[in-house]
């Protein structure tokens, strides 16, 4: 993938003069295939582009030289069994 921008708009504010950090992750988390795991490093900053890149197991936002966040996926390892069901982790039996 090549570096890509995002901006965060000023109607997006979460803590003073930065970027809310869950409409941030969740913009993030669309370049990460599969499921996501979001990390802020630094407050966010508004109405500037940040750069998407790619990192080594996943993305990175940055603002400059400053890592901004770090998403990855979530996803388990090609092979491993899937997770039980809701049912069978509340102490049900297999169906």
């Amino acid at each position: 993938m090549p570096d890509e921008e995002i901006t965060i708009e000023p109607a997006f504010e979460g803590p003073p003069s930065s970027g809310h950090g869950g409409y941030t992750c969740g913009r993030l988390a669309a370049y990460v295939p599969a499921d996501a795991e979001i990390t802020l490093r630094a407050p966010v900053p508004l109405g500037t582009a940040l750069r998407v890149v790619p990192a080594e197991d996943g993305v990175a936002l940055h603002a400059g030289t400053t890592v901004v966040a770090e998403g990855a996926s979530t996803r388990l390892a090609p092979g491993a069994p899937e997770p039980p069901s809701f049912a069978v982790g509340r102490g049900a039996p297999p169906s």
